[in-house]
């Protein structure tokens, strides 16, 4: 029986990593017309066939702005079957003025298959991918003049509100709702470690 988990775990593991390749394949380039609203900007944005809905924002989770740059994080819904959280990042000429640079879902969820499969996933191995991915694309998202890393994830498990990695806590942990299912979208705006080998950060779940 451990074996069959271990293989099913294992299993489960390499679906999400391919899963995290597929997600960057359907990236969203924008052009270069400035737009007036953050919205406008999206909606301007050109997209394959599926990626449609993606540059539609039904919610907002948070917004990060500097003089030169827009990063936003939101929910996106196709229909009652397929929702998505995104990340976008604009470039801001002015106050009014906005173009779209990326847009990429972070998850894709749909009502068929859900790739948070936390009851074959191990919850830390959930957040060990969430690291990787976060800091293999720090350059594009991360607005901080500072050398700390913006990390970012996505969990269904309540006890991510007791996260900390390496004895620090996230800057915030954000619950939204997809497809009737409770989610949390955490984040280190900053978040700074003496360890050079990511797989040595302490993570930590329990109160």
């Amino acid at each position: 029986m451990k074996n069959k988990r271990y293989i099913q775990w294992i299993w489960a593991s390499t679906l999400l990593f391919l899963g995290m390749v597929m997600l960057r394949n359907i990236q969203i380039r924008g052009n270069n017309e400035f737009s007036a609203t953050v919205e406008r900007a999206l909606g301007n944005a050109v997209t394959p066939n599926r990626g449609e809905y993606l540059k539609k924002i039904t919610k907002e989770l948070v917004r990060f702005e500097n003089e030169e740059y827009v990063v936003v994080f939101y929910q996106a819904v196709k229909d009652q079957n397929e929702e998505a959280l995104v990340m976008a990042k604009l470039k801001k000429l002015e106050e009014n003025a906005y173009h779209t640079i990326y847009v990429t879902p972070m998850e894709i969820y749909t009502k068929d298959q859900n790739s948070l499969d936390q009851n074959i996933i191990r919850e830390e191995e959930l957040i060990r991918h969430a690291i990787n991915a976060s800091v293999h694309g720090e350059d594009i998202w991360n607005l901080n003049d500072s050398k700390g890393f913006f990390l970012r994830g996505i969990s269904i498990e309540e006890n991510i509100q007791n996260l900390k990695i390496e004895n620090q806590e996230p800057t915030q942990i954000i619950p939204y709702e997809s497809l009737g299912k409770k989610r949390y979208f955490w984040y280190y705006e900053n978040f700074e470690s003496d360890k050079i080998l990511r797989d040595e950060w302490k993570i930590e779940l329990d109160e």
